[in-house]
């Protein structure tokens, strides 16, 4: 092995130390101070999707009457269409 391989292996092993220990210390820590649990984490999570779900759904009703409106406007001021 030459002495340019050998420096780049070196610099790869320190490069992975550090993402490894990075990682580590990130997940760590957002352990440590995370503001609830998981259990809790996932049921506000599933509450803002259900609210999410209702406001889109109340939302694509509006849509569709207003495309519905248009479509009757538009009908109107164009007769010959089938």
């Amino acid at each position: 092995m030459n002495i340019q391989a050998g420096k780049e292996e070196n610099e790869l092993m320190k490069f992975m130390f550090g993402l490894l220990l990075g990682l580590g210390l990130g997940v760590a820590i957002g352990l440590i101070i995370a503001p609830q649990s998981g259990e809790e984490t996932r049921t506000i999570l599933n509450e803002q999707g259900q609210g999410i779900l209702l406001r889109s759904g109340a939302l694509s009703d509006q849509l569709r009457s207003r495309a519905n409106e248009a479509i009757e406007r538009t009908g109107s001021l164009c007769p010959h269409q089938k």
